[in-house]
């Protein structure tokens, strides 16, 4: 084990539990949408479109559990409802959402979840709920929290500055690949099948 995680359990064990004795999951269901709803319907990978029906106003992890996206977890937050392609994971109080969010994210991508159906991927709630995972006491999650918080900021500004640098490297090589291959009065023109 990594000596931080040692020194943060101070001695302490930590329990490993299935996602279904520690919480409830269960699926969405909202099949309504409106382009001008008042609240954000979730799908699977974040907000999908609209709804005219609040059916959830606390934070809740969300795990997308149909198709190519199936395993792909998020936080939904305020006033919202949840789509029929999505499983919701409401968790205990030995438990930080965030913890299990990010617990979770490696955790379920190894579940053998991803079982064929006619075309798409799916993620059963009962496969979820045997998902065992480690529960260490409620100040060490937090700290873990704490840590990881920051290397997603970091990871993020990274990614930012990274995008920004690879539309600079095609723009240039755009700009040479121009000048390479703009030929003037001194070039002869074939046609590809003519030989040279």
């Amino acid at each position: 084990m990594l000596k931080f995680v040692e020194d943060l359990l101070q001695g302490e064990r930590v329990e490993w539990k299935r996602l279904g004795g520690i919480t409830k999951i269960f699926s969405g269901r909202n099949k309504e949408r409106s382009e001008n709803g008042k609240y954000p319907l979730y799908g699977s990978t974040g907000v999908i479109g609209r709804t005219d029906y609040c059916e959830y106003t606390t934070e809740q992890l969300l795990v997308a559990r149909v198709g190519a996206n199936a395993g792909y977890v998020h936080i939904a937050s305020s006033e919202y409802a949840v789509s029929d392609n999505t499983l919701i994971v409401q968790n205990s109080d030995c438990l930080l959402r965030k913890f299990l969010y990010f617990s979770g994210i490696q955790r379920i991508k190894q579940i053998e979840k991803r079982q064929w159906t006619t075309s798409n991927y799916l993620i059963k709630g009962t496969q979820l709920k045997e998902l065992a995972i480690p529960i260490p006491p409620l100040r060490v999650q937090e700290k873990i929290v704490e840590v990881l918080d920051k290397y997603t900021a970091l990871e993020e500004e990274l990614e930012a500055k990274l995008k920004i640098e690879l539309a600079l490297r095609q723009k240039q090589y755009e700009y040479y690949r121009n000048k390479l291959l703009t030929f003037g009065d001194e070039v002869e023109w074939k046609r590809l099948g003519g030989g040279c």
